[in-house]
């Protein structure tokens, strides 16, 4: 549900297959999310939400136009299923190393789902390691272009479609509005691409530059691959055991990013992330013009409110690493492999250095905690469980503080 793929069992040998199509289905409805799925059956089954539901939504989906909330939702669940139901078709042709028609739909339906929900579960015993699909580069790709489009958002996606559409029209001489890009979408999209690139030169460099790590499809490949599965889908397609510590390192700091607002990823979210570095910035040049991104003016609350999401997530983690390493004290695991587990957890990536099922009850219930947090959003659970203030605007004098 919280699609974070850390399991305690081999999701391919220990369920039955009943027990596998559960778990496909919570994948999709935890990848489409409870709110969205709540909403749009409002929407066919009752004809409409009533104007406070509306105003909730388009804060939740960032949509100002009430008359779109509606039109964004249908996007939203058209380009999930179309997506996987294309996604499932080319994993299907690609996948002649099984014989039998059923298993075959099967395990291509359900890597398309878990592919575009950032998900990391998979029916094959040894995941995209395993012999059925070993090298399988089409199988890869596929599954690291579901995971970049579900992790972009729908938001992004509908932005980048209404984009296109427009551009192609105008091209063909018809007449309207100079196509535009949100700026919330060029900074997804740059903040993305940038974070796959350097992911993968570094962890190219960090296993097969500097060492010589195992490798499924070519050197290359498996440097893309896994430097967008951290983000946050958590598949592997080599022993995460025997990847270097430098590599571990690099997606740590891939996974505690992770993906976009609006969509499947999980993660502190790429716009907090670049928000919140701009947000640093700005504050140590003293600049008046303020946080300029693509030309436009950002907010200072928006940069305020991302540097406190920043600090907040890393006060939450070292919280959960000191209660992690008393509950493991005399197990044997070292803190960083300690570290990893947590980021992975909270991030709802699902990536393991083969330490999930050896951990102790008390530190797989702190790790469930986790991924449950981090599923919703820890801002969102903080502002659940803290009071809002209600006091009137203080009219007190103002005093100053050093902070330098």
């Amino acid at each position: 549900m919280c699609v974070t793929g850390l399991t305690v069992q081999n999701t391919a040998i220990f369920f039955s297959f009943t027990g596998q199509v559960v778990i496909l289905l919570l994948i999709q409805i935890g990848g489409l999310g409870i709110m969205t799925l709540t909403f749009f059956a409002a929407v066919v089954l009752f004809e409409g939400l009533s104007l406070h539901d509306r105003l909730l939504l388009g804060k939740m989906l960032s949509e100002n136009r009430l008359a779109r909330i509606g039109q964004t939702l249908s996007f939203i669940v058209a380009l999930t299923f179309i997506t996987e139901g294309i996604g499932a078709v080319i994993l299907f042709i690609s996948l002649e190393s099984i014989p039998d028609l059923g298993m075959r739909i099967f395990h291509s339906v359900f890597h398309s789902v878990s592919s575009f929900c950032n998900a990391g579960f998979s029916t094959l015993p040894d995941g995209l390691a395993d012999a059925a699909v070993q090298s399988n580069r089409i199988w890869q790709i596929v599954m690291m272009v579901l995971i970049i489009i579900g992790g972009l958002g729908a938001l992004v996606c509908e932005d980048i479609s209404h984009w296109t559409m427009t551009t192609i029209r105008l091209k063909m001489g018809k007449t309207g509005p100079r196509p535009r890009l949100k700026v919330h979408s060029k900074l997804v999209i740059s903040v993305t691409a940038g974070l796959i690139i350097s992911g993968a030169i570094g962890i190219f460099i960090s296993e097969f530059f500097i060492g010589r790590g195992p490798q499924n499809g070519g050197t290359v490949l498996t440097a893309f691959f896994h430097s967008v599965t951290a983000r946050t889908a958590g598949f592997n397609t080599v022993p995460m055991s025997q990847i270097s510590v430098l590599t571990a390192q690099i997606l740590m700091v891939l996974m505690l990013i992770g993906g976009s607002p609006g969509g499947t990823a999980g993660g502190m979210r790429t716009t907090v992330f670049a928000i919140g570095l701009a947000h640093v910035w700005s504050q140590l040049r003293m600049s008046r013009r303020g946080i300029i991104i693509f030309n436009r003016k950002i907010s200072p609350e928006v940069g305020a409110q991302a540097l406190g999401v920043l600090v907040l997530t890393g006060v939450w983690l070292i919280v959960n690493l000191m209660i992690l390493i008393a509950l493991e004290s005399g197990q044997g695991h070292s803190e960083s492999k300690l570290f990893f587990e947590l980021i992975s957890a909270f991030a709802t990536v699902g990536l393991s250095l083969d330490l999930t099922a050896s951990l102790t009850p008390g530190s797989q219930i702190l790790l469930i905690v986790n991924m449950f947090v981090g599923r919703i959003g820890l801002l969102t659970v903080m502002a659940t469980l803290i009071a809002p203030d209600t006091h009137p605007g203080s009219g007190k004098p103002q005093e100053k503080i050093l902070l330098i």
